[in-house]
């Protein structure tokens, strides 16, 4: 991509490369949260089984409409099946959708993380620190935590589709 020899660019200045990650970052959180939620809609229902819910999806459905106290548990049986999902993905995929969450963020906008940075925790010379947004250490090597992207596409994706999720059982259940 560039001559041998020359530096790639410091910076993004129109945020062209941002917008072209996060663009295809966006796309691949719908597909994996239709895919959860496939997922969920193929379970059998758990305490909500006799009161009409056909399916598992329908049953967190209700239960984060009504605030109930399985509120949490629920998030966490989302976050362990969205978990495999994002472990499953490609490495390019998953590096991709962390550099959208906001360790991915913060991660690649802190001088902090750069090497040749003069903290007051790291210090090695150099005379001022590298320019922003680059991270300071190879791909391969970021510090990637496909539960935390998990929690993100959940609070992002997940939770709006549950709440946007509607059918007549869902309505019977919850008295709308």
């Amino acid at each position: 991509m560039f001559e041998f020899g020359t530096r790639a660019p410091m910076h993004d200045p129109y945020g062209l490369y941002r917008s072209v990650l996060q663009d295809q970052a966006v796309q691949l959180c719908e597909l994996l949260t239709k895919r959860l939620i496939r997922k969920c809609q193929s379970e059998k229902p758990g305490l909500m089984e006799g009161q009409g819910i056909n399916n598992l999806w329908e049953e967190i459905c209700v239960s984060m409409r009504m605030d109930s106290w399985l509120e949490e548990a629920y998030l966490d049986h989302l976050e362990g099946h969205l978990t495999a999902l994002v472990d499953a993905l490609p490495l390019g995929n998953k590096q991709m959708l962390w550099l959208m969450t906001y360790d991915g963020v913060t991660y690649a906008t802190s001088p902090e993380w750069s090497v040749g940075y003069t903290s007051q925790e790291n210090v090695i010379d150099m005379e001022e620190p590298p320019d922003k947004p680059w991270p300071s250490i190879k791909p391969k090597d970021w510090p990637i935590n496909s539960r935390r992207i998990a929690r993100e596409i959940i609070q992002d994706n997940v939770l709006y589709e549950c709440f946007n999720y509607d059918n007549h059982r869902i309505r019977a259940c919850t008295g709308d």
